[in-house]
């Protein structure tokens, strides 16, 4: 009997010494059964299913956050040895300005790669009562389109107002991004729960693309430019920031024939 536990117990063992080497592609041997061993074994092999994907995520956020911080570093340069090169034919001024272009957009990204990085390290966010008329107030879309905002403002959420500003700038940005002539916002409350709709007249998102839409860089349309300002990262942000507000975040079809972006965060407990 100590015989056959102790044979998988040392196939176990020794596969976790190969462990080691930093292959978390390697799994354990799962011996037959439901005895603890097997389960055990059962064990480690999710637990090991786990870490290899959380690595191979950060393998993929690294090598395009270097992707992403490549272009304007490169801009910025060639700008500058332009300049050195042709004194005589370049306006100094203008190549400083179209290197400040470049300077800006490499700030942005890396900006918004430290905010993802400590949300989803899991920094706590403060929990204060938020007038969410208020929190609205400095949210604008960034480029001139139509927009319309439609809130209760006795409406409260519960969350940090530097969180909760940022989450809304980025949908709203996003939805000005891809529209046609209007974006909206509307809010209202559900069952315990404040519910914001961000609509837009544009394209709309395909039903298989809807979940991917918050994967940091990701890019459905390859030909769409970021030099609208868009870091590739807004919508991550926005998923994370709900998610530490304990919130949900999908994607729909908006009346007006573009996207829905449906955000829910939790309303104030009534005071009994």
């Amino acid at each position: 009997m100590r015989r056959r536990v102790q044979r998988p117990v040392g196939a176990i063992e020794r596969r976790l010494r190969e462990l080691s080497s930093g292959d978390l592609s390697l799994r354990v041997p799962e011996p037959a059964g439901d005895d603890e061993v097997a389960r055990l074994a059962r064990t480690m092999n999710d637990t090991l299913e786990l870490l290899q994907e959380s690595s191979d995520r950060q393998l993929r956020f690294v090598a395009d956050a270097a992707h992403e911080l490549r272009g304007p570093i490169g801009a910025v340069r060639a700008d500058l040895e332009v300049a050195a090169a042709y004194p005589d034919q370049v306006d100094p001024v203008v190549a400083v300005r179209e290197a400040l272009i470049d300077v800006d957009r490499l700030q942005s990204v890396a900006t918004d790669l430290l905010t993802l990085a400590r949300l989803e390290a899991g920094e706590k966010p403060k929990r204060e009562i938020l007038p969410l008329f208020e929190v609205l107030g400095p949210v604008r879309p960034p480029t001139d389109v139509e927009y319309t905002v439609d809130v209760d403002p006795a409406t409260l959420v519960v969350g940090s107002r530097q969180q909760v500003t940022r989450l809304l700038q980025n949908l709203v940005d996003n939805a000005a991004r891809h529209a046609r002539s209007a974006v909206s916002l509307t809010v209202r409350e559900v069952d315990g729960a404040v519910v914001l709709d961000v609509d837009d007249d544009g394209t709309g998102i395909a039903p298989e693309h809807r979940e991917q839409v918050f994967t940091p860089f990701l890019r459905l349309d390859e030909g769409r430019s970021r030099d609208d300002g868009g870091s590739g990262l807004g919508l991550a942000i926005a998923a994370e920031i709900v998610r530490a507000h304990e919130g949900a975040i999908r994607v729909g079809e908006s009346p007006s024939g573009g996207a829905r972006l449906r955000v829910e965060l939790p309303a104030p407990a009534p005071i009994p």
